[in-house]
């Protein structure tokens, strides 16, 4: 991860007893209204808590990362081409999973989020109770993307 994150310790500890700690326990990045972006590195598993700004993720290919309160219009560039991505959601929390390895966890929100990929910008948005990402509804089963 990019030296670009805010460290709040005691709010790292809290998190650290929900997850659990060890060789799977995902690194923390919680942003700030100073520091709006961070990079994810390739093999690098983590979980990144947004602010109410825009907030900007950079996924190299092969990452893994968990994005939480990530409202507004964000920026997320997963640096893959969307054709290696398949999607599915559990509420509106939505997966993109890549051949590639690269797996990023989305929450979905009123307002559009840009999902950039090294092919194309897809908008993931929840409209008329639906999740959307472009056109194609984001169902629970996992699907190619295709409704851009």
């Amino acid at each position: 991860m990019s030296d670009a994150y805010y460290h709040n310790e005691e709010f790292i500890n809290q998190v650290t007893k929900l997850i659990g700690s060890g060789d799977n326990t995902p690194d923390i990045a919680v942003l700030s209204p100073d520091t709006l972006s961070t990079t994810i590195s390739a093999g690098s598993n983590a979980v990144v808590y947004g602010t109410l700004e825009i907030n900007h993720v950079i996924v190299e290919s092969g990452a893994t990362v968990k994005l939480i309160n990530f409202i507004g219009n964000n920026e997320i560039d997963i640096e893959s081409s969307s054709t290696l991505f398949k999607v599915s959601r559990s509420g509106a929390t939505v997966t993109f999973e890549g051949t590639d390895g690269t797996l990023v966890k989305v929450p979905a929100t009123s307002d559009a989020q840009s999902i950039l990929f090294s092919d194309d910008t897809w908008k993931l948005k929840i409209e008329s109770g639906k999740v959307l990402l472009g056109e194609q509804v984001i169902e629970l089963s996992q699907a190619a993307m295709t409704g851009n």
